[in-house]
């Protein structure tokens, strides 16, 4: 969707989380600002105060270290881009620099019964900082878009991303963002994670559980043992007794 009355780029919030793990040099906070309105609410989960989620960019760090995003409208379509740089904006209290990206509402949401009646679904929005970056051309009677790059971008500017996550262990890597997923041993009996090696393992209490019982069962095996010898002493001396 092309909204000429905002500014920003917005994503569905599992976008905005892809693009806040993979992009370096920037760091997203919440924030809150007074008075808004209930109507532009997808949930009930509105209040007096509306949180933002605002992405600085970090100490020491210039626009033009940011990367170039790329996409396509579908598999078949040309690759676009669309240079972060061009949505730096700086217009908050604090006076420091912002990229000009916001999450809305998530698809999980979009699956419970109540939003899919109201026919509501999240969408990509290009604001205007963002549309300036492309040729765009509005097909009013079928309620279209097409897009086209102004300029094209090379490698080194689109090879700006963070480093891949390195995972250890028993993790698998969740590439979307970029980050290591710790094995699930809590569905293993008696398995617990070290976080060392991040690999299951045998619980502390299982070991000491089993242990404890080893130690039992030994001492019982002890003390049949002397019990056994004891009664086969009486046995010998009664029967020597008899004869």
């Amino acid at each position: 969707m092309v909204d000429t009355g905002a500014s920003c780029l917005s994503l569905p919030q599992e976008f905005f989380s892809m693009v806040d793990a993979w992009v370096p040099g920037m760091s997203c906070v919440s924030e809150y600002i007074p008075g808004y309105d209930y109507t532009d609410c997808a949930n009930d989960q509105c209040s007096e105060q509306k949180q933002l989620s605002i992405c600085y960019l970090n100490e020491g760090v210039r626009a033009s270290d940011l990367p170039v995003l790329s996409f396509r409208l579908s598999e078949r379509d040309a690759e676009l881009y669309l240079p972060l740089e061009s949505l730096v904006v700086n217009d908050r209290p604090s006076g420091k620099p912002r990229v000009c990206l916001t999450p809305t509402d998530s698809y999980a949401m979009y699956r419970s019964e109540q939003i899919r009646d109201l026919l509501y679904f999240p969408k990509i929005s290009f604001g205007s900082l963002a549309i300036r970056n492309l040729l765009t051309t509005f097909d009013m009677r079928s309620m279209s878009v097409g897009l086209k790059n102004k300029k094209v971008f090379d490698t080194s500017q689109l090879d700006k991303c963070s480093s891949p996550a390195v995972c250890i262990g028993a993790q698998e890597r969740y590439e979307s963002l970029n980050t290591c997923v710790d094995p699930a041993c809590h569905l293993l009996y008696f398995h617990e994670l070290d976080e060392e090696t991040k690999t299951c393992r045998l619980g502390r209490g299982f070991l000491i559980s089993a242990a404890c019982t080893l130690l039992v069962l030994a001492l019982a095996e002890v003390a049949l043992s002397e019990i056994y010898q004891t009664l086969a002493r009486k046995l010998t001396a009664t029967y020597a007794t008899s004869t």
